[in-house]
């Protein structure tokens, strides 16, 4: 019994260590698409397709954000 309640909590202590890797190891690569996007998009230049498809996920969120009232934002 008590090797199986080692071994369950060894499996959660690796689970976690892993989640706890993987998310300090994201790609900010959307962050810069988004932000030379929006500056090309408003300034009539060509974009990449990284840069567009980031502008326009951009822009689909924000229309859908702009009906909600300020009441609703914590919802």
């Amino acid at each position: 019994m008590k090797k199986h309640i080692v071994r369950i909590a060894g499996s959660i202590i690796a689970v976690s260590l892993m989640t706890g890797i993987l998310s300090g190891c994201t790609d900010n690569s959307y962050e810069k698409d988004l932000e030379s996007g929006r500056q090309k998009y408003y300034s009539g230049q060509p974009m990449t397709k990284g840069e567009y498809d980031a502008v326009k996920n951009f822009n689909k969120w924000k229309s859908s954000q702009g009906s909600k009232t300020y009441d609703q934002w914590g919802k």
